[in-house]
């Protein structure tokens, strides 16, 4: 009963800070942190038995977990190419490493700078998913990238956490039984993707009995790796993995959001109640190297490599800074090294409160990125090269600039646009996705390589001589940059945007963009027609606007 009463005072106490963090406009993340900061030991110190807590938060990242197995498609993976798998192996190596390192030069032994050193090399799965899913820009080409850094992650960590709990007294008895355990775990599991897909195909009738099932493959999951002596976050993840190799996946990750949602707030309150600032004070000098490596060094390792691999400043900024952050998988690591006694509990505590603080700049990060991109932009103009590159054949080239279309992002909607008007006028795309890239080049179509908002980039397309501009990219920002930009210059160029909702919608609207296309409401073949016919009567186009603007807001209530 007194876990019970725990529990419902965690998400009553997380519930108020979410209010607060809301209202100062700030990450949720902070509230649940706050919550159990306030709760613990530092705090009203209703809730300090230490088994307890931590058997509360392995229930929750074994949740978090199965969220983080249930994205996992290994096709998508192979499918990124050689060169982002390669660049993901050699940070975390390296990451590993610099951990390593530091810890052995300030005389820690092997194991305890074995765990940091994984402190150090893998990302929070699921913090820079759910920043991505906020932004809309899991497609994106840096989310993909960032997805397929992290899926490759969680496999090396699931491997790590196989092994780690034998370090302190490894022998050839403990060796063969992790072996054969192993062999075992990897049975069951190739047992369970092969008849899954039946199961779930029947049981998918049922919404209620869909939602019982992938429960059954999660506890049923949990229950094995406990047996076998694993953690129960190898159980979440291992289900997620088996229940993502089905056409259900989908659904079942709707389904189960609500729970996920609960037990993430949970999780971060527990890691808020271990929060240790008197551990962090009397390591100080510790704590900010571990903290400079995960936030600061291993962002700028990977701008750096995507930069150099042709990814563009913009891109390689938002990988970077979306993975500047230790793992949820350090908890589970943590907690197996202050079981084992591989470690004591103030060790526990460094790991858990470097892994909290780094968690929270992370959103911050989000929020600076563009501004963080503008300035280095601003500062180096003599990296041009890294911001604008014409790749589209010459011959392609519009030989008139003027009254062309401009297609800004060529992905989703706008495939459809660049199709449909190739016929009737001269096209010019804007894309800094290289699998894109190819294909336009492939169908002729003349593309440019760059970020929209760079100066020489308007200049090239001579932006203000446009009949119309499609921007068909997530950012808004992006967007508004170049609404103002061109309506302060021409008053026949026709803009239209794209909005993830009503409220960004809105927001364009209110800078005197023409049109805005929400996918939410309008399939991309419709949206294409639909503009279509205004154009051949652009009296329509304020009628239209401001008919979508008033369904746009009746939405709202």
């Amino acid at each position: 009963m007194e876990l019970l009463f725990h529990m419902g005072l965690m998400i009553t106490l997380s519930a108020v800070f979410m209010y607060i963090t809301h209202k100062l406009k700030q990450p949720i993340l902070l509230g649940y942190i706050l919550a159990g900061i306030v709760l613990g030991p530092f705090g009203l110190n209703i809730i300090n038995d230490q088994a307890e807590i931590i058997a509360v938060g392995e229930l929750g990242v074994a949740f978090l977990l199965f969220s983080a197995g249930i994205e996992i498609d290994i096709r998508n993976l192979i499918s990124s190419g050689v060169k982002v798998i390669v660049t993901g192996i050699i940070q975390i190596i390296l990451c590993f490493m610099f951990g390593y390192l530091l810890l052995q030069m300030l005389g820690f032994n092997q194991v305890i700078s074995l765990h940091f050193g994984l402190l150090i090399a893998f990302s929070s799965t699921m913090i820079a998913t759910k920043i991505l899913v906020d932004k809309d820009e899991t497609s994106s080409l840096h989310g993909r990238i960032i997805i397929t850094l992290l899926i490759l992650q969680d496999i090396l960590a699931i491997i790590a956490l196989l092994f780690i709990g034998n370090l302190s007294s490894i022998n050839i008895n403990k060796i063969n039984d992790v072996i054969t355990n192993t062999e075992i775990l990897v049975g069951i599991v190739i047992s369970l993707v092969l008849v899954m897909p039946k199961i779930l195909e029947y049981s998918a009738k049922d919404k209620r009995l869909l939602y019982m099932t992938s429960l059954a493959v999660l506890f049923l999951m949990l229950g094995i790796v406990t047996y076998l002596g694993f953690s129960l976050g190898i159980g979440g993840f291992l289900a997620g993995f088996i229940l993502a190799n089905t056409m259900f996946k989908s659904n079942i990750r709707a389904e189960m959001k609500p729970l996920r949602e609960f037990f993430a707030a949970i999780f971060f309150v527990s890691l808020g109640i271990q929060f240790n600032p008197v551990v962090l004070l009397h390591s100080a000098g510790l704590f900010s190297g571990l903290l400079i490596l995960t936030s600061l060094i291993k962002p700028l390792m990977l701008i750096i490599a995507f930069v150099m691999l042709g990814y563009g400043l913009r891109n390689a900024l938002l990988i970077g800074l979306l993975m500047g952050q230790s793992s949820e998988f350090s908890f589970i690591l943590a907690k197996i090294g202050l079981s084992t006694g591989q470690f004591g509990q103030d060790t526990y505590s460094l790991i858990i409160s470097t892994v909290v603080v780094s968690i929270l700049i992370t959103p911050y990060y989000a929020t600076v990125s563009r501004k963080m991109y503008n300035i280095i932009k601003n500062r180096f103009r003599k990296w041009r090269s890294s911001f604008i590159r014409v790749v589209g054949h010459p011959a392609n080239k519009p030989k008139h600039m003027k009254d062309h279309v401009i297609i800004v992002g060529a992905h989703r909607i706008g495939k459809s646009i660049i199709e449909h008007f190739k016929k009737k006028a001269d096209v010019i795309c804007v894309e800094h996705d290289p699998e894109i890239l190819k294909e336009l080049k492939k169908e002729g179509t003349y593309h440019i390589y760059g970020d929209i908002t760079n100066e020489e980039i308007l200049k090239e397309l001579d932006i203000h001589k446009a009949a119309i501009i499609f921007l068909m990219i997530p950012d808004i920002d992006d967007q508004l940059f170049v609404v103002d930009n061109v309506k302060k210059n021409s008053k026949n160029t026709v803009i239209i945007g794209r909005a993830h909702d009503k409220y960004d919608a809105l927001k364009l609207y209110a800078h005197g963009i023409d049109y805005v296309i929400v996918p939410e409401y309008v399939s991309s073949t419709n949206t294409v027609h639909m503009i279509d016919r205004i154009l051949k009567n652009k009296k329509e186009w304020k009628k239209h606007r401001e008919k979508h603007i008033k369904e746009l807001k009746e939405r709202m209530y």
